[in-house]
């Protein structure tokens, strides 16, 4: 994925097409490298991580500023479970681009792991499958993870 994490993304889009009769469900998944402001990605779902602390990721930070503090005012509430991997979704964030905007829970800073690394990822494919977007913008390849390179 990313070597540079200030100012980048990774971009993951996955479609599942439609179950043929008897077939097995067939999925395409295009992943890309990317720079760019992710609150300008144009997608059907754009992907960010949050602390439980509320500490948001740069992507996060940056569809914050976007929307004018709207995503720190819906962690504020609490809607946001605790534990790695839960998902919200938000629907049409003001000065976002992308339609949805998962944010992932990370988990308690102090003990983001590999463990929790993965448990946010499956939460994000869990959220993305329900969801059935045709494409998302996924941001997490920015999260320092101290016994992994992304190398």
């Amino acid at each position: 994925m990313a070597m540079k994490r200030s100012a980048t993304k990774s971009s993951v889009t996955a479609s599942i097409g439609p179950k043929e009769s008897g077939a097995p469900r067939r999925a395409s998944i295009e992943i890309s490298v990317a720079h760019g402001a992710p609150a300008q990605e144009r997608a059907d779902v754009l992907v960010v991580g949050a602390f439980t602390d509320g500490t948001l990721t740069p992507g996060g930070r940056a569809v914050d500023e976007a929307s004018g503090g709207r995503l720190r005012k819906v962690l504020e509430r609490g809607d946001l479970e605790r534990a790695p991997g839960s998902a919200l979704m938000l629907y049409d964030l003001p000065g976002v681009s992308a339609s949805r905007v998962l944010v992932v829970s990370l988990g308690e800073r102090e003990r983001f792991d590999d463990k929790a690394w993965r448990d946010a990822l499956a939460g994000v494919a869990r959220a993305l499958d329900h969801a059935r977007a045709g494409g998302a913008v996924v941001t997490l390849a920015e999260i320092d993870l101290s016994s992994r390179s992304l190398a």
